[in-house]
Order: structure tokens, then C-alpha cells, then sequence
């Protein structure tokens, strides 16, 4: 059975309901929603009844911008192009945003297996970009071995980024998504949702399969996915409106930037939300 807010919808309906409004069952007894937008498939939350999240994310990349056929309506975006509003988070049943403790550094580790040569540089990138619009810091913690594998949702109070492949990672990694993520929450007496671990998952067969670029330039790259998949690490989902931002699941950016709506939402989920009161990180 899942955790139940006894005043209201439970809190795992709550997350489906928000974001699509349109569950669908799930064998764990929650809901789970699913989103089929050709030509790759979007899943989404499947809740356990120990108050934690599977969120599995998919990168909806333009066939032609991994091939490099340029979109001619697409223009290079400025830094905190589109709509400031364009941005979306998940919440507790009562309106909190679901979210770390921004006011103590994030531990991350990196499994060096199946890393590619800018691996390292392109995720210490991504994670300053995201530590310049939230505040929130990260600590480099050393390398682990570990193999996300269902049921896992990271390290113990920190984060992971690892590679593989759908046969590697059987469960967790598809063949047509570029990149997952997921995390794992607790929930406070106060009914606070804290993030409290989480890994990202990067398929390498999909980027030799497609030739994505390495870097943060043009032709949605490899840094451009850890950006989103760190988006949503830290609480942001997909947006629909607005293509100028990294968390739509269809980009019309040429560049690696954030927009403005993934600013903002990274600012209200970081250091200007305050502080998470009985964190497990301090």
C-alpha cells in the first residue's frame, strides 16, 4: 500500500495528479502515470510505501537536432530566454515544494565505468551551472562501483552519476531514452518532503547510436542532458509551453543555456527557499 495523507488525496496520487492528471494503475498498488509522445516514450512515478520516489525521465531529443539538421525557426537562446513562469516542481499535499536542504552541501559520487573522456569535466560543469541559479553546493565525494538497478534511488544522503546501457541497467534504462533519473525522499512530521538521495543514469549506446556532441554547445550534447536530468535531481519536471527552456521534453535551443523559467524554478527550489528544518543533512 502507499504512505496515505489522511486529510486529503494521498500524497503519491497527489504527485501523478499534479503532474498530468491522468493516472494510471500501478502494480505496487500507487498510481503511475505514462506519457507516449512518439518518438520516445516519457515514464514517470511509481511511489513505494516507504516514501520514495522512482523517477524515470526521459530526454525527447529532436531527431534532427541529434543528427544535426538544423531547425530553421530556431535561433541561438540568450541566457534566461522565454517565460520566467515556465517552470514546474513537484509538491507535498499541502503545497511544499518537494526539494533538498539547499543550506548544506550535496555529497556526489561518479562511477568511473563506461565514463566517457569529458565525462568528469561535463558533470562538474552541469553541477556549477546548477549551483550558480539555486546556490545549493556539491561536494565531490570519490567513486563508487554501484549499478543502478530497480528499487535503487542513489547513495545515502548524496547523488551518483553513472553510464551503461539498457542491457546493463535492465529495468532502470531504455533503449530510446538518453538519460534517467531518480531520486529518494523522506517525509518530515511537518509533511516537508526532502530529497534525500538520487542518481543519473546516461545511456552510452544511445549517444554513440545517435553521434551526440560532447560539451555544452549546439545540437542538444551530452552536457545538455546532464543538465536536464540534474533539473530534474533537484525537483523540476517537464514543462510543455515553452521551448526556450532545458526542462522542456522538446528544446528548440541550440545552446546548452538555461532559460528563464529553469532559472526560477531552480531559485525557489535552492538557498532562496530557505533551509529544511530536521534535515538528515546538515
Amino acid at each position: 500500500m502507499c504512505a496515505k495523507d489522511t486529510r486529503s488525496t494521498p500524497w503519491c496520487l497527489q504527485f501523478a495528479k499534479t503532474l498530468t492528471g491522468r493516472p494510471v494503475d500501478s502494480a505496487n498498488g500507487c498510481r503511475r502515470w505514462q506519457l507516449t509522445w512518439l518518438p520516445t516514450l516519457h515514464r514517470g512515478y511509481a511511489v513505494s510505501h516507504r516514501s520514495t520516489v522512482r523517477r524515470v525521465v526521459t530526454v525527447l531529443l529532436s531527431l534532427g537536432a541529434v543528427l544535426g539538421v538544423a531547425d530553421p525557426a530556431a535561433a541561438v537562446n540568450a541566457p534566461g530566454g522565454g517565460s520566467p513562469t515556465a517552470w514546474a516542481t513537484s509538491r507535498s499535499a499541502d503545497g511544499k515544494l518537494v526539494r533538498w536542504n539547499p543550506c548544506a552541501p550535496i555529497p556526489y559520487w561518479v562511477n568511473p565505468s563506461g565514463m566517457p573522456p569529458a565525462g568528469m569535466a561535463e558533470v562538474e560543469e552541469s553541477l556549477r551551472r546548477v549551483s550558480a541559479e539555486s546556490g545549493v553546493a556539491f561536494r565531490y565525494a570519490g567513486t563508487q562501483r554501484t549499478v543502478p538497478k530497480p528499487g535503487y534511488v542513489g547513495p545515502a544522503n548524496g547523488l551518483l552519476f553513472a553510464w551503461g546501457t539498457p542491457a546493463l541497467n535492465k529495468g532502470v534504462l531504455n533503449a530510446n531514452e538518453a538519460g534517467v533519473a531518480q531520486s529518494g525522499l523522506k517525509v518530515h512530521r511537518d509533511n516537508t518532503i526532502e530529497v534525500v538521495s538520487g542518481y543519473v543514469l546516461i545511456n552510452s549506446e544511445f549517444a554513440r547510436m545517435y553521434r551526440q556532441p560532447t560539451g555544452f554547445g549546439t545540437r542538444m550534447p551530452s552536457g545538455f542532458i546532464l543538465m536536464h536530468e540534474l533539473g530534474h535531481i533537484m525537483g523540476l519536471e517537464h514543462v510543455y509551453t515553452d521551448r526556450w527552456q532545458v526542462m522542456n521534453t522538446y528544446s528548440r535551443l541550440t545552446n546548452s543555456i538555461w532559460g528563464a523559467g529553469d532559472r526560477a524554478g531552480l531559485r525557489a527550489l535552492g538557498r532562496a527557499g530557505g533551509c529544511i528544518k530536521n534535515s538528515l543533512r546538515k
